[in-house]
């Protein structure tokens, strides 16, 4: 089943090539760059050797914030609907396609190849029995008033669970980085990690001693966990709208 999906990707990758798509985007590679136009996803995608569908997510995501723009698959099945282009049988009249693609559609009536890419996500934000990356979030921030109300010959007791805690965010965002690269919201999703970075950064500049004129450090991680938060309830799990998100 996989060397039959490798090949119908590379197919499909030959046809968008030959045909030199213009006018809008066509996402069919590791790439995070929500376009401006109308979006054609070829399904499913590759990563590494895997298959993943993006398409119900970019769909999701477009529903939500462009309601007007036109989302269509390019695969490989006999589906009979006018946003699904069926590249084994295909003219190659991408105008017409485009001109009768509707704006609102049923995205699960839709065949779906490889994995949906919501699952890995999900598993980013809902842990591996380690408490989710929003809780360790909120440990983090937890330790870090802590900090500010401790003396300095305290700080030290704290350090082992905050630097554990930071450990543990850092290694599931590099595992699940590739994931979030095929997503139409991966710069939100990276400037979150920038933003987290330099948190880090300035505590470890601080010697983890932090004064009441650092409480920026506070402000950010509650952004970052908002974000982070809004993200999964808007896109991943818009059925559970929840503090912590855990399964």
């Amino acid at each position: 089943m996989a060397d039959l999906l490798s090949r119908f990707h590379d197919f499909g990758t030959e046809i968008i090539n030959a045909y030199h798509l213009q006018g809008f985007r066509v996402i069919s590679e590791v790439d995070g760059e929500p376009p401006s136009t109308t979006i054609l996803i070829l399904e499913p995608m590759k990563l590494d050797r895997k298959y993943i569908s993006v398409f119900k997510l970019w769909y999701r995501y477009y529903k939500q914030n462009f309601p007007d723009q036109k989302v269509i698959v390019l695969g490989f099945h006999a589906f009979n609907h006018p946003n699904y282009v069926n590249l084994y049988d295909f003219d190659g009249d991408f105008d017409r396609v485009i001109r009768n693609a509707q704006t609102n559609i049923a995205p699960e009536d839709f065949p779906q190849d490889g994995i949906d890419i919501c699952q890995p996500i999900s598993v980013f934000f809902e842990g591996h029995g380690q408490g989710t990356v929003i809780s360790q979030l909120a440990v983090i921030s937890t330790s870090c008033e802590v900090l500010y109300q401790v003396d300095e010959d305290q700080v030290i007791e704290f350090v082992p669970e905050l630097d554990a805690a930071f450990d543990l965010v850092f290694k599931r965002w590099t595992k699940y980085d590739c994931y979030f690269r095929l997503t139409p919201f991966f710069k939100e999703i990276d400037r979150i990690r920038t933003s987290f970075l330099s948190v880090h950064s300035q505590i470890r500049n601080l010697n983890y001693v932090l004064k009441s004129d650092d409480r920026n450090i506070i402000t950010e991680l509650k952004k970052c966990s908002n974000s982070l938060r809004l993200i999964y309830n808007r896109y991943i799990k818009p059925e559970t709208s929840v503090e912590n998100p855990h399964t």
